[in-house]
């Protein structure tokens, strides 16, 4: 079949369908049949108006702009918060899906997520219930994708326990499967709820499909009529229209409905109150003891940049990467560019290609022009013209990448934005006596001007100077995107510090990072090695500070997570956290109303979380029993509006109260309380009301 579609375009017998068997005259000397060329460009028109129908069925189905209402504190919904990530992204689903889904679980009291100490790293999970169990009391039934997470925590808990960073997959492909059945379900509930359909309707790919059968019959009647051969034409017909319509029907996500709109306005509300707290982007996942569903919410809105750092359940996606350059926390889409040899290549290496792509070009056109060699009846077969084609190509390629090279060279380009994401991009081959050598990195950065950015090319020997979350100025050449040079303007780490207060030792001055430590990071962006925490809230609070700027070679934190420390520490050093925690509950009074004895350690007890101060009273062999948290001002009211949705109301402690499955909840002015059983008995959860009194009775 190919030898005679070849034969119906390189050797025309007689007049066809379109013409009258008269030769054109094309450039460069160039002739072809008249009857060949006009059914060739039919065949390519009809295929363009498909394509042209095509463009405009993907614009028409774009998910619509939402308009988000006023900020709101009300929860707007009952959705999962699986079905909110889909609306907040736009009508795409991300790693937030699975994220909130194990954090509502949490809130649902379905399982438990337990913070030991000031490291949220630390975090654990609990099985509340377990395989075979009866669901929480007075909670609906999971979806399928809800229990596809649980399911995730049963698998890997060892006695009913994991570590929240266990939860990640260690097979990329096994990864790539849970993930995408997921969100599958996800979208499959949000269909059922009328929140989002298809981009392209059954019907619209029918309809493209039969229009594809236009161009499909065209060319079988060209080839037919050129070949002579009755099989050859039908055949090549189908296979183009089996790619019309393949490329019709695959799959392109999903598309807003008016239901879905509606309902993604309202939870924008949400989400733009949310944002306006800037503490409670830096609430760990264990703050949903306080936060409720509200930090499961946030989770899938996009705004709990500590919960979204922390939890990762095999979906990191380095092309959705945290930035807070330009004033405030926001998500960048950034693309890595893979093909064209031009891309982070060196001046040499352009110019030797661009070169020598232009001298093979300028030899076979002088071959296969008309001075040079002219086959046998070349001037009627299309397919001797090709050699020349091909040579004229080369010589435009050729010219277009000297100029551009040019144009690099002349006016670079210079860029001041937050650093998002380094890693190796292209390495020499690998030999059995040469390991293979690192060439250029990627080096994502956001300048603040765009939710997307496209990745530059970081030579390697330059790798390490900076870091993620350094601010640094670039200078780069626009078209092959090599960086040229690299100024740190300031380190994450030395920001972080300034804003904590810690006074820094050591130089300013920046270098190459070395070791994974964070001492190693310090050291390389200014950071010296002592880091002395000043006293007051900040050391009581944050205790291991030091050593997440590498100030005593202990075990530290990661930098997402100490930036959340410090904020903490800031909030509270300021006044902006909650009060201090006065002696609401005494040892004894807790040990005598849950009927076992319980140990506070003072300080060691005390955590702040947020615009939380908790206090934790524990079994004297360390197993928490009784969390206290308390709090002052915008989160009180907040916290109480999730509550009144599925608490039960307690008449006459406080000025209001309410209770919930192992806690309560009261206010008394603009001071809240809140009192979490994590074990205990029916006798224990009865008492819990007397304690709410006691406590808020000593405010």
């Amino acid at each position: 079949m190919i030898t005679a579609v070849l034969q119906a375009v390189s050797k025309p017998e007689g007049p066809g369908i379109l013409g009258d068997g008269s030769d054109v005259s094309l450039p460069f000397g160039l002739t072809i049949e008249s009857t060949v060329l006009l059914e060739l460009l039919a065949v390519a028109a009809v295929v363009g108006i498909w394509f042209l129908v095509y463009g405009a069925v993907l614009t028409a189905t774009r998910p619509a702009d939402v308009d988000p209402l006023p900020a709101n504190a009300d929860i707007p919904g009952d959705e999962p918060p699986a079905i909110v990530s889909l609306l907040a992204g736009r009508w795409k689903l991300n790693e937030d899906a699975a994220e909130s889904t194990l954090i509502d679980l949490a809130a649902r009291r379905w399982i438990e997520l337990r913070q030991p100490g000031n490291d949220p790293t630390h975090t654990t999970v609990h099985l509340l219930h377990h395989p075979g169990g009866r669901p929480p009391k007075d909670q609906q039934p999971l979806t399928p994708y809800e229990e596809m997470v649980l399911a995730r925590v049963q698998t890997e808990a060892v006695d009913h326990v994991v570590p929240i960073t266990a939860l990640t997959f260690r097979d990329l492909g096994e990864a790539g499967t849970w993930t995408s059945r997921l969100h599958r379900l996800v979208i499959e509930d949000a269909r059922t709820r009328g929140l989002t359909r298809r981009r392209i309707s059954p019907l619209m790919v029918t309809l493209l499909s039969t229009l594809a059968a236009v161009p499909a019959v065209l060319l079988t009647l060209v080839i037919m009529e050129r070949s002579g051969e009755v099989g050859a034409g039908p055949g090549a017909g189908l296979i183009g229209w089996g790619l019309l319509s393949a490329l019709a029907g695959r799959p392109l996500g999903e598309r807003d409905t008016p239901a879905g709109r509606e309902l993604a306005a309202r939870w924008f509300g949400l989400r733009t109150f949310l944002r306006n707290d800037e503490a409670f982007a830096e609430l760990p996942p264990s703050a949903v003891t306080v936060w409720d569903r509200y930090l499961s919410y946030g989770d899938a809105l996009g705004v709990t940049r500590v919960c979204s750092a922390l939890i990762d359940l095999g979906m990191g996606n380095r092309k959705r990467v945290w930035s807070s350059f330009g004033g405030g926390w926001h998500r960048v889409r950034v693309r890595y560019p893979k093909f064209w040899g031009r891309y982070g290549a060196t001046v040499p290496r352009v110019l030797i290609g661009s070169a020598g792509v232009l001298v093979v070009g300028y030899f076979i056109v002088k071959a296969f022009g008309p001075q040079g060699f002219d086959p046998p009846d070349s001037r009627t077969r299309l397919l001797g013209d090709l050699p020349l084609i091909l040579g004229l190509y080369l010589v435009v390629r050729g010219l277009y990448r000297l100029l551009r090279l040019g144009g690099d060279l002349l006016v670079p380009k210079t860029i001041t934005g937050e650093v998002l994401w380094v890693e190796l991009w292209k390495s020499t081959a690998e030999q059995e006596d040469k390991p293979a050598r690192p060439l250029v990195h990627y080096f994502a950065v956001d300048d603040g001007t765009d939710e997307r950015t496209t990745a530059w090319a970081l030579p390697s020997d330059w790798y390490g100077r900076a870091r993620p979350g350094d601010v640094v100025t670039i200078t780069v050449r626009p078209w092959t995107r090599r960086i040229t040079e690299l100024v740190i303007d300031s380190s994450r780490a030395a920001r972080l510090a300034e804003a904590a207060g810690v006074t820094v030792a050591g130089s300013a001055a920046a270098g190459p990072a070395s070791g994974a430590t964070a001492a190693g990071s310090a050291a390389a962006s200014g950071v010296g090695s002592t880091v002395p925490i000043p006293v007051g809230p900040l050391g009581s609070v944050i205790p291991g500070l030091g050593q997440a700027f590498g100030g005593d070679g202990g075990a530290a934190l990661s930098p997402v997570l100490a930036s959340a420390a410090v904020a903490s520490a800031v909030a509270s050093a300021q006044g902006g956290g909650a009060p201090a925690v006065p002696q609401l509950l005494s040892v004894d009074e807790v040990a005598a109303a849950l009927g076992r004895p319980v140990v506070s350690d003072g300080a060691g007890a005390r955590m702040q979380l947020g615009p939380f101060e908790l206090v934790t009273f524990s079994q004297p062999a360390g197993a928490p029993v009784l969390v206290v948290a308390v709090a002052r001002g915008s989160a009180v009211g907040l916290v109480i509006r999730g509550v009144r949705r599925g608490g039960t109301p307690l008449p006459g402690v406080g000025d209001e109260a309410w209770s919930g499955q192992g806690w309560v909840l009261g206010r008394r002015g603009d001071t809240m309380i809140r009192l979490n059983l994590e074990t205990g008995s029916a006798a224990a959860t009865d008492a819990l009301p007397g304690l709410l009194g006691t406590a808020l009775g000593r405010i």
